[in-house]
């Protein structure tokens, strides 16, 4: 399993150190609201929350992911990748939270999967190439592409 958690980009680490010495809280403490865990139930989840990136309100509670119930959760796949959120309002905007299969890229495809149309945000290379979100996660790709990611529908 991936777990996004463990990978921390210089200017996360920057955010986190920020948000901390501003705001004061730890993990113990943080609380999100209406948001249950698919593992035991929970509600609300009461420190770190494991978000599933490609299930809608996919959830798992800190005890349930150390436990690995994520993987053994039988509506959820073992493989796919978890977000760890120590704060859903800063989440609170975002296209891995809510409905972004409402986006709709009409008459695009994927050119590693080949699924048309891409629903939900599409990464679009420089040289034409368009990959939806899964298979862009997975980075089979080429790095020194730059790419721009459209979270609008066509």
């Amino acid at each position: 399993m991936i777990d996004v958690c463990k990978v921390e980009f210089d200017e996360d680490i920057n955010r986190k150190s920020q948000s901390k010495t501003t705001h004061g809280q730890n993990s113990n403490t943080n609380i999100h609201p209406n948001v249950a865990c698919d593992g035991c139930d929970m509600s609300p989840i009461k420190g770190d929350r494991y978000k599933c990136l490609f299930c809608p309100n996919v959830d798992f509670c800190q005890p349930c992911h150390s436990a690995s119930r994520a993987n053994n959760d039988p509506n959820h796949l073992y493989n796919h990748p978890l977000l760890c959120i120590k704060d859903s309002s800063e989440y609170s905007e975002s296209l891995y939270l809510y409905n972004r299969s409402k986006i709709n890229h009409t008459n695009i495809q994927c050119n590693s999967c080949f699924t048309q149309p891409i629903i939900g945000i599409r990464y679009q290379c420089i040289c034409g190439i368009n990959l939806c979100e899964k298979c862009d996660f997975t980075g089979l790709r080429d790095k020194s592409h730059p790419r721009t990611k459209i979270a609008t529908s066509i």
